[in-house]
């Protein structure tokens, strides 16, 4: 069947793969930022992230949705997660502890590990070699992808060069490579131009809810502080002339 068949037949059943990033490792936060504004362009469901943040985790946070969507929103920032340009805030994130927690979960919902490298059984991007729902891995900037994330995959794939004038492409670079072709095999719908760009309302309507919840979080912390000058206030005025004619007897 080729691919074009394929995505006509998937399209039929209305069940187009769902793609998703599994950010670990990566080194530069600007890496980081650029990673999740190309998964957003592309049509990714969820970026998941391995966080030692054990607020996230704690049994009462988990019991709470409110309670976990505010703490996540924490964790996700203490990643700093430069030249996103605003992506960020309307992509989906979750949390695992560990790649171990991580390869449970896809497991569980049947979506393959894709790694990003050159190794002996990688096979080349341009054929699509994807399979279903899929989370990708991509490699660290110096290092590639460590043993321990070449233990969670499923298969890899690698973007082929056409000249030996260097190693390999930019994290950030390979990203985009990847995911752009994982949407075209899904057979994603493109999005409409409007003028020289893609409608960007979502984008804009996710940093004003970013906006709102920090807004909600400064009118929290506002309020705590007025009803604290509030009790004090209500100290009762004998006690305070009391203190003060203590604190003259003290210093005649």
């Amino acid at each position: 069947m080729d691919i074009v068949q394929q995505n006509q037949d998937m399209q039929n059943t209305n069940k187009l793969p769902k793609g998703y990033l599994l950010l670990h490792n990566i080194g530069k936060k600007n890496n980081m930022g650029i990673i999740i504004r190309s998964a957003s362009a592309f049509n990714f469901e969820k970026v998941f992230l391995i966080s030692k943040n054990e607020d996230i985790f704690n049994e009462e946070v988990e019991g709470d949705e409110r309670k976990r969507k505010r703490v996540l929103h924490r964790v996700v920032k203490e990643f700093q997660m430069f030249g996103n340009h605003g992506t960020q805030a309307q992509m989906q994130f979750d949390v695992f502890k560990n790649l171990k927690e991580a390869k449970q979960y896809f497991v569980q919902n049947n979506i393959k590990v894709c790694g990003v490298e050159i190794t002996p059984d990688s096979k080349s991007v341009v054929t699509h070699p994807f399979q279903g729902d899929t989370v990708f891995l991509m490699g660290n900037e110096g290092a590639g992808l460590i043993e321990a994330h070449k233990k969670i995959c499923d298969h890899f794939v690698y973007i082929p060069q056409y000249t030996n004038k260097t190693a390999s492409l930019n994290v950030s670079c390979a990203a985009s490579i990847i995911f752009h072709h994982f949407a075209l095999w899904a057979g994603y719908q493109e999005s409409q131009i409007f003028g020289e760009k893609f409608q960007d309302q979502a984008a804009i309507e996710g940093e004003q809810q970013e906006k709102d919840s920090q807004s909600d979080e400064e009118k929290e912390s506002s309020q705590n502080q007025d009803q604290n000058e509030e009790q004090i206030s209500k100290v009762p005025q004998g006690q305070d002339d009391q203190s003060n004619l203590k604190e003259e007897s003290k210093q005649q």
